[in-house]
């Protein structure tokens, strides 16, 4: 039953419960109203879930993300793609893999003898990322514990610390988009180029980048890893408020990624991949979401 279905559910019965309390009213009242209170609270989806045959912890306070996982609906275009793409023995970067959904995804495709460098420098996300994989036995998963962008040395990360959780952004601009309350924690920063180089240069297929208006700071440290592997493919969040906060136009960014000789740039709908060139067509992609947010496919034309 979907969580929603069920909340409706309890209340239900509890209404009917109460309706046949006589003189114990007041007190069961409150105990309704206790219970009523625990099933509206934002981190109330059972931890772990189950979803896509993975056995998935989250940080109980990031409830949105919790409830796309408990229904199976989280970035559910994005799996199919990276499902599509990544064959056994192939090798991603999983760039701001937070709690290590997309990874495991990734892992269970690629298999044993592929990899896939989970790049998250949120201490607090590592520890739910790190017992995901364990619960998972994704063996072929190493956390990379550095912030990828265009220098090797160390950054300031800026972690959201109220009930909203699980989000952290390198860029102070970004934290006005979704309020509540940060704090600041220094990370070890690297360029891709400069990880790759100090691993001998593995080949690369795919490389998901999603770190909160970070994006090209990656990319532009990146160059000669594009270069070695000139099939590979990025999936890149794409969000318009983050780039507003920012100072980055959807025509830059899309541009960026053209600049770097990844011609061939599309969102992944649940559609299709589909032509995108600015804030508007963005816009009418998401029309009726939540949020202006796109994954953007690009590759070499």
């Amino acid at each position: 039953m979907h969580l929603v279905q069920t909340r409706e559910h309890v209340h239900r019965i509890l209404s009917r419960a109460l309706s046949h309390t006589g003189r114990a009213e007041p007190a069961l009242r409150r105990a309704a109203r206790s219970v009523r209170a625990r099933l509206k609270r934002r981190d109330s989806v059972v931890n772990p879930v189950h979803v896509q045959g993975f056995t998935l912890y989250h940080r109980e306070s990031s409830p949105e993300w919790a409830h796309g996982w408990a229904t199976g609906n989280y970035e559910l275009s994005t799996v199919h793609t990276l499902r599509r793409l990544l064959r056994p023995g192939m090798t991603m970067l999983d760039v701001g893999a937070n709690i290590g959904y997309l990874s495991l995804v990734a892992a269970r495709s690629v298999g044993p003898r592929g990899h896939v460098y989970a790049f998250e420098p949120d201490p607090y996300n590592r520890v739910v990322l790190k017992r995901n994989i364990r619960a998972n036995a994704a063996t072929c998963i190493e956390i990379i514990p550095m912030a990828a962008g265009r220098v090797s040395e160390p950054l300031d990360l800026h972690v959201k610390t109220d009930e909203s959780g699980a989000l952290s952004t390198l860029y102070v601009g970004a934290m006005s988009v979704h309020g509540g309350d940060w704090k600041t924690v220094r990370v070890e920063g690297t360029t891709l180029d400069a990880w790759a180089a100090a691993r001998g240069w593995p080949a690369v297929h795919v490389i998901k980048l999603d770190i909160e208006g970070a994006e090209l700071d990656a990319l532009s440290g990146a160059s000669e890893v594009l270069r070695r592997n000139p099939e590979v493919v990025l999936i890149v969040e794409m969000a318009l408020e983050s780039l507003d906060a920012t100072g980055v136009t959807a025509e830059s960014f899309i541009a960026a990624f053209h600049a770097a000789g990844l011609e061939y740039v599309r969102a992944i709908t649940d559609r299709d991949l589909e032509p995108v060139v600015d804030a508007a067509s963005v816009r009418r992609l998401t029309e009726g979401h939540p949020k202006p947010t796109v994954n953007l496919f690009c590759r070499r034309a």
